[in-house]
């Protein structure tokens, strides 16, 4: 079993540096675009690119359901896709990837989609990179909130597209999302942008010590 295991981490890791270098090869030389910020009656397009949702099924339903709610109470639409509820015997691979690629493309083109935000993350992530279409993710230029695997996702779309995405909290992984700040934050960032901010304990709310003070400017990746 340990051997399978360290078997499956060296492929995903070969995988994943292979995706990296063919992303590398056609790279987004040009203009970095911001997406619009997020306004009350905007729709949020909730997604599981990184696996299919057929085998965490109930739970699935139960997030979406509490999400929309919450969604909802903020101002905002919510859509999901059925054919993300396909039944699949697989949780990743070939039987799954072209899907999860056609749903997130699908998204992405979608003139009533304004956000597509993950439910939760996965090593299928990398799986999608080759078939997500970038050149319509410029076009469109959606927020697209997650992390984790997500990131595989995200540092792609930039690469290849040029687009800002966001490093944020994820539906699925947090139960009690609608009682924690980081969702405010999260909210609060994409519907009143700022030129900076001050950065404070999430726990109390008061502000970073600087063990040594300076200045400093460089772009944020990753």
């Amino acid at each position: 079993m340990k051997f399978k295991t360290k078997l499956l981490t060296a492929f995903v890791a070969i995988f994943a540096v292979i995706s990296f270098f063919s992303l590398r090869a056609s790279a987004f030389d040009g203009e970095i675009l911001v997406p619009k910020a997020l306004k009350e009656g905007d729709t949020i397009c909730v997604l599981s690119p990184c696996r299919t949702t057929s085998y965490r099924i109930k739970l699935f339903e139960e997030r979406i359901f509490e999400i929309t709610k919450d969604l909802e109470k903020r101002g905002f639409n919510v859509v999901t896709y059925e054919e993300a509820f396909t039944p699949s015997p697989l949780q990743l691979g070939d039987e799954t990837e072209q899907l999860r690629a056609d749903l997130f493309n699908k998204a992405v083109k979608d003139p009533d989609v304004d956000a597509i935000f993950a439910i939760w993350g996965g090593y299928g992530a990398m799986h999608i990179l080759d078939k997500i279409d970038y050149e319509a993710f410029r076009e469109n230029k959606k927020i697209f909130v997650g992390y984790s695997d997500i990131t595989a996702i995200s540092s792609a779309i930039f690469e290849k597209s040029g687009v800002v995405t966001f490093h944020g909290p994820m539906m699925g992984k947090e139960p009690n999302w609608k009682e924690t700040l980081c969702f405010d934050n999260l909210f609060d960032m994409l519907m009143n942008p700022k030129q900076q901010t001050e950065l404070c304990n999430i726990d109390d709310n008061t502000p970073f010590k600087a063990f040594k003070s300076g200045k400093c400017e460089a772009q944020v990746f990753g």
